[in-house]
């Protein structure tokens, strides 16, 4: 815990304190000053937001599956998956990727970091627009388009006020913003590199985004389909386009097996178990066959939100 008085503390005061001259049912204090646009989101959120509510509501535009596989996002934050894994794991953030409407269509991160973010809903089909939840990073970088982080008592929900988020919008070729990418943890586990580390993924998602974009004049290339034989000669094939064979190990045969037969996915901690079971194999051997099968399959798997 950061101890009061430092850097990060104060803010977390100031943003309490300033709280009241806005929000109905907390003490006004008039001697801290914060940005205009946390105020005026505060004011314009109050028609439509409970301060006191628990967690962001669900969204109502149909299975949150499909409408990630079918996002332009999918499939390059598919092929960062595994680094994006990685930072949240090991710095103890939650990563998440939303639509353009503010529906969370993707996260990853570590179990503790996880089980805290679904008790606000930040999970797959919450809304985090602000119409709905008020207030956070993700409505404003949607909102002003550009990157936005916001700051424990900042959130107009109360829920809220152990978090900090940095965010940034992903724009695509023709300019248009097609989601935010979130990097959220505790306020007290705020850092200074946050933001320039979820501007740099969103640079790299963009820079995927155009090279992934059709030419004009050139037709698009069908998307690749694998047949995978189980039984006698294992192997797996492209499909679609071209009858390529992949040169895969025996592990990442097993992988692509269990794949295949849970459709919905695995969160990395329940896939290396049915990989492994007892057995007393590393974080990071499990990693780098991930890392492998990735590399083999173009960018073609992702870790699964924990359901």
């Amino acid at each position: 815990m950061v101890p009061l008085g430092t850097a990060a503390e104060r803010p977390r005061h100031a943003a309490g304190r300033q709280r009241g001259a806005v929000v109905p049912g907390t003490r006004p204090d008039d001697s801290a000053a914060l940005r205009h646009e946390v105020t005026e989101s505060w004011a314009r959120s109050l028609d439509s937001v409970d301060p006191g509510r628990d967690s962001a509501p669900v969204t109502d535009g149909g299975p949150v599956h499909q409408r990630w596989t079918s996002s332009p996002l999918y499939r390059p934050v598919s092929g960062l998956a595994g680094e994006l894994h990685s930072i949240a794991e090991d710095a103890g953030f939650v990563t998440a990727v939303t639509d353009e409407s503010g529906t969370i269509l993707w996260t990853c991160g570590g179990p503790t970091m996880r089980r805290k973010a679904e008790r606000v809903n930040f999970a797959p089909g919450g809304r985090w627009d602000e119409q709905a939840m008020g207030t956070n990073a993700l409505s404003l970088a949607l909102r002003t388009g550009r990157p936005s982080s916001v700051f424990s008592a900042e959130h107009l929900v109360s829920a809220l006020h152990g978090w900090v988020c940095y965010c940034a919008p992903v724009h695509g070729p023709d300019g248009r913003v097609l989601g935010v990418l979130d990097l959220s943890t505790t306020w007290d586990r705020s850092h200074p590199l946050a933001m320039s580390t979820v501007r740099t993924l969103v640079s790299t998602i963009e820079a995927r985004l155009a090279t992934d974009q059709v030419r004009p004049g050139r037709l698009p290339q069908p998307p690749s389909q694998l047949r995978l034989t189980c039984l006698g000669a294992e192997q797996a094939v492209h499909a679609v386009p071209d009858r390529r064979q992949l040169s895969l190990r025996p592990r990442q045969l097993e992988i692509l097996t269990l794949l295949t037969l849970e459709p919905g996915g695995f969160c990395p901690d329940r896939l290396r178990a049915a990989l492994y079971g007892d057995r007393p194999v590393t974080a990071s051997t499990f990693k780098a066959e991930i890392s492998h099968l990735r590399r083999a399959l173009g960018g073609g798997i992702a870790p699964a939100a924990t359901p």
